[in-house]
């Protein structure tokens, strides 16, 4: 078993300085996570990296910086801003990681104010599912219209002719 360090910090409290010690994370706890995750500290550099992370990946991004990852600005916008305010945020990433294209969440967390879960949850399916949604009610609307459209047309046809026509 591998374990990671923590960083020691430093808190003032009520005039007086505790200092708090984090122990240190067994490297399993980020393996249970059943998503592509990784460990990013407050600088922005990835810290600790899952398996399911490396698969998606297909390379090693221990130690890069989140900005060396991501080459979206929108992406390491909302990167940024979780970094800044420590919240929880939710970006849409469309890659062709794999080589295949793919549609993630990826939920950045704080764990603490100096480093953040950063979780990749593939969306794909659900996309592709709404987009097929869409296609097959658009295409029933046109198919269902299409008819409606000449029958009323000679309806209307036939209205008009009928004012013509005397009753001999």
């Amino acid at each position: 078993k591998m374990l990671i360090p923590q960083v020691q910090r430093h808190h003032i409290m009520n005039g007086s300085m505790i200092h708090i010690q984090h122990e240190w994370l067994n490297n399993d706890l980020l393996e249970a996570v059943p998503f592509p995750s990784f460990i990013l500290g407050s600088d922005g550099f990835i810290t600790q990296v899952n398996d399911l992370n490396h698969r998606l990946f297909g390379r090693r991004l221990l130690d890069f910086h989140f900005t060396l990852v991501f080459h979206t600005s929108d992406i390491i916008e909302v990167f940024e801003e979780s970094l800044k305010t420590n919240r929880r945020q939710t970006v849409r990433w469309h890659t062709n990681q794999a080589d295949a294209k793919s549609v993630y969440d990826i939920l950045i967390s704080p764990i603490d104010s100096s480093s953040f879960l950063v979780t990749f949850i593939d969306v794909t399916q659900n996309v592709l599912a709404k987009q097929l949604r869409r296609d097959f009610v658009g295409n029933v609307s046109h198919e269902l219209k299409t008819p409606l459209t000449s029958i009323l047309g000679f309806l209307e046809t036939i209205q008009g002719a009928a004012r013509h026509i005397s009753e001999d």
